[in-house]
């Protein structure tokens, strides 16, 4: 590996020698005048990539483009490409109207001298575009390539694109040329923080419960797509073979979500102000932003546990274990509970027709107790005392002890 890092930056730099070689060329043929106008519009996109490509992001809306993945990519790209038009454009009418004046109106000593002048220094401002150029696509390489090589399982199983694209990144990286066009990505710390955690998601599957346990994440679970993804057990074992971003994105249930432009830009509103709370959380499952507040977050009725408790509080002959199973199964088995952090709960449960949800209310008391109220029935509500330890909810209903657990 160590000889591989060695060589590996030698393809950026024979990158770079291409474009300069290449540049340089089409600037003797050419000419220094087309080259010039076309250096112009390099420069501009250098320096002003960042706020040109976010306006070229606001108008791809405007022809269906909508996702923000592609509109932080496409956005510094549609604005490379008009600039570039542009610009060639306006150095063929500038090269006409000069060269229509030194053929009819110069002298002949004056157009062999401008043209022999025009054709010597072309070669030199090609030289400095084809440098532009490679500090552009090194742009590209070091933004883009951030969230590519992140999302790599290894190049026997990435696709042709995503190796070429992950090889290119690294190849700047190792060169050195990623420090000299950092300051030129036009990318927020929000593409960085979402990058991270995204690619934290991808190569650990666990990590998809804390996901969507993360309180302003739980509007998200409650949608109807991902309340399917999170109870079929085959999207899980698909995820735990560690599939590719290929696979995942042509996945029949995984690929409409993951590439539904609405969904992402939801997720990005919920959680824009707490990506660094979300981060942590990922990976210590603490959040110093909302755990104070006990009761944020996924509750699931905890069957086992509840008829443990309650034997253990009196003495239950079997008979009487039966019922309670029995008005355990009826009222509350496979309940879930979504504490959302407007006070609203939200209780799901499995029912004969697909899913019974119901809408309620939670109110604090202090010292991790809670009033829960939520409709049983259209014209019958039913206040709930509730602490909360730890992970674990207790509450007492119908006489027995129920447990709740995150």
């Amino acid at each position: 590996m160590g000889g591989l890092a060695m060589v590996r930056p030698m393809y950026a730099w024979l990158l770079a020698l291409v474009f300069v070689i290449c540049s340089g060329i089409v600037g003797f043929y050419v000419g220094a005048l087309r080259v010039a106008v076309t250096t112009i519009a390099l420069l501009v996109t250098l320096f002003f990539l960042k706020p040109l490509g976010a306006l070229c992001a606001k108008v791809l809306p405007m022809v269906g483009v909508s996702h923000p993945v592609l509109l932080a990519v496409l956005g510094p790209l549609l604005c490379f490409v008009v600039l570039l038009v542009v610009a060639k454009v306006s150095a063929q009418t500038l090269h006409k109207q000069l060269d229509n004046f030194f053929k009819y109106k110069a002298s002949d000593t004056q157009r062999l001298l401008f043209e022999r002048m025009n054709q010597r220094t072309g070669p030199c401002v090609g030289v400095l575009n084809g440098t532009l150029y490679t500090l552009l696509i090194s742009i590209l390489a070091t933004g883009v390539g951030y969230a590519s090589v992140q999302f790599s399982r290894g190049a026997e199983r990435d696709s042709f694109v995503l190796r070429g694209l992950n090889r290119l990144a690294m190849d700047v990286e190792s060169s050195g040329l990623s420090k000299a066009v950092g300051a030129y990505v036009p990318a927020t710390p929000v593409y960085y923080d979402i990058t991270d955690i995204a690619a934290e998601w991808f190569h650990q599957p666990l990590v998809q419960g804390r996901l969507g346990a993360y309180p302003p994440l739980l509007p998200m679970t409650d949608r109807k797509e991902f309340e399917e993804l999170g109870n079929d057990v085959k999207v899980q074992e698909f995820m735990l073979r560690g599939p590719t971003l290929s696979e995942i994105l042509d996945h029949p249930k995984l690929g409409p979500v993951m590439s539904s432009p609405g969904t992402l830009a939801q997720g990005l509103n919920l959680v824009q102000a707490d990506l660094a709370d979300l981060k942590n959380y990922l990976s210590t499952q603490k959040s110093e932003k909302y755990d104070s507040e006990k009761i944020l977050g996924r509750w699931d009725f905890n069957l086992a546990g509840t008829v443990l408790e309650n034997k253990k509080a009196r003495r239950m002959s079997g008979l009487e274990v039966n019922k309670m199973r029995s008005v355990f199964a009826a009222q509350l088995e496979g309940a879930v509970m979504l504490a959302l952090m407007d006070q609203k709960l939200i209780v799901r449960r499995p029912s004969a027709s697909g899913t019974s949800r119901r809408e309620g209310a939670w109110k604090s008391e202090g010292g991790g107790k809670y009033i829960l109220s939520f409709p049983v029935t259209d014209d019958k509500k039913l206040d709930l005392s509730v602490t909360v330890e730890g992970r674990t909810l207790s509450s007492t209903l119908l006489n027995y002890q129920i447990l709740f657990d995150r």
